[in-house]
């Protein structure tokens, strides 16, 4: 009952937590080229994000928009391809930034 009265900070802060787990989900299919994505992002901007409850839902809700799903792979530091087995060595079997 008291989350779906969102008279509470909790009940807010949940609701929020769930809309942004929707919209992730949906990012993830936009980057597959799946329409439901695309459509309900573009649906979903007019009717979710203005009734987000905190500042922090919005604030993450815009860099979700701006991000890439594949950032948290291919731009980690500690990757196998930036720091892993996968980064290029030298000829004498040194990283190349060692070098």
């Amino acid at each position: 009952m008291e989350y779906e009265e969102r008279k509470s900070l909790e009940s807010r802060i949940v609701k929020d937590a769930d809309n942004l787990d929707i919209q992730l989900e949906l990012r993830e299919q936009a980057s597959r080229h799946h329409d439901l994505g695309v459509i309900w992002t573009k649906v979903r901007k007019e009717k979710v994000y203005t009734q987000l409850f905190t500042k922090s839902a919005k604030t993450f809700w815009n860099a979700i928009q701006d991000a890439s799903v594949h950032d948290w792979h291919l731009l980690a530091e500690g990757n196998r391809f930036h720091s892993g087995d996968w980064k290029k060595k030298n000829k004498r079997n040194k990283k190349l930034d060692d070098v």
